[in-house]
């Protein structure tokens, strides 16, 4: 179940050619409503420390990593900054699963 999904996309505003990060990655809910929102070039950069999160994303959301529209990393909360950095054309601005699970948006 994805928590807040209309308070995340209100708050993050997704648009075509942005860039967001899903900082805990989990079930990939917010990745989903993210690419989707950002359809068609938007891109999602997707945070698990859990390898089985990754796959099941990578599964669940399988023609959007073939597109390059989500990067999966796995790596925790206190990472996000370095693999968003690490991760090509990735500024770390907007974020979803930030901690106490509210959105925010960083000036980065």
């Amino acid at each position: 179940m994805t928590v807040l999904p209309s308070e995340t996309l209100s708050a993050l505003a997704p648009h075509a050619g942005g860039r967001y990060v899903d900082g805990t990655l989990g079930g990939a809910g917010h990745s989903v409503l993210l690419v989707d929102a950002s359809t068609p070039d938007g891109r999602v950069l997707g945070i698990d420390a859990d390898a089985a999160a990754l796959e099941r994303a990578r599964e669940r959301l399988a023609p959007a990593v073939t597109a390059g529209r989500l990067l999966l990393r796995q790596g925790n909360f206190a990472q996000m900054e370095e693999l968003a950095r690490r991760a090509a054309g990735h500024a770390l601005r907007h974020v979803a699963g930030a901690a106490g699970g509210r959105p925010r948006q960083h000036a980065g």
